[in-house]
Parts: structure tokens; sequence; C-alpha cells
């Protein structure tokens, strides 16, 4: 059986100090009332990367085109690709759109959000490593997303 593949996506400022996320309003849908990245289900006529543009362009009403791979979340029957971004604060605003509202989270508020989904602050921190030139931050992590 193949896997279904997703990708996520964090964008975040040029200072490192806010991210950009996805608070779930969508009843039904995987993650509602969940805050998250911005992503979704790459379709079988894309490659992940060309996925995340569109999804985060749906999701958001903005665009980014600028993306990085952080590395990968595998399960049994899926795979999420995940990826970082760095714009200007200014370039992105909060958005309110069928899939929940979008907006700057200051990482110090992230921490303490009760309704952080449960790869988020592991991801920002693995994204942090990365912009900050550490070696070793690529990831592959198994069945964390149960």
């Amino acid at each position: 059986m193949d896997k279904i593949s997703y990708n996520l996506g964090y964008v975040f400022n040029e200072e490192l100090d806010k991210v950009f996320l996805l608070a779930i309003d969508k009843p039904g849908k995987l993650g509602d009332g969940l805050v998250n990245g911005i992503g979704g289900k790459v379709d079988s006529t894309e490659k992940p990367l060309e996925s995340m543009i569109r999804e985060f362009q749906e999701e958001t009403s903005q665009i980014v085109t600028h993306w990085n791979k952080l590395g990968v979340y595998i399960g049994d029957d899926y795979i999420v690709h995940t990826y970082i971004s760095m714009v200007k604060e200014a370039y992105l605003k909060e958005y309110a759109g069928s899939e929940g509202v979008v907006r700057w989270y200051d990482l110090t508020e992230v921490h303490y959000l009760t309704n952080l989904s449960s790869n988020v602050e592991m991801s920002i921190q693995f994204a942090l490593a990365k912009f900050n030139g550490k070696p070793s931050v690529e990831f592959q992590i198994y069945n964390y997303l149960r």
C-alpha cells in the first residue's frame, strides 16, 4: 500500500522570533481546533514542493514560493514533507479563510498554547537550528504523528 503524502510549512520572520501558523477551524477536518503549520495533501499530479506552494496560497490567500525542505515525518500509512521559509513580517497578513485563521505567533507564546498540534514545537526547534546553520538538523521521524 502506498503512503498518503502531505506537506506542512512553517514561515518565520527575519528576526526568527515569530512563526506564521494556522488555527484550524473546519469541523470534520483533521486537526480541527488545533494550531499547526500550513499545508495539506499532495495531489497525485504534484511534487511535494509544488503542493506546498499551492496549499499555502489556498489556506492563506498569499504566495510564498521559496521553501526549503526541513525533513519528513513518516507513519504507517503517511509521509509528511516539512518545509520552512523566511519572509519579512510585513509580507504576510492575518487572514481568515475556509480552513481557519492564519497569523503570526510570537515564539514565546507558542509553547503555552494548549491547542498546539503535536509536531509544531519540535518542527520549530529543527527549523531554528537549520536557520542558525547547526549541522544534522535534517530529520526523519517514524510514527510520530499518531
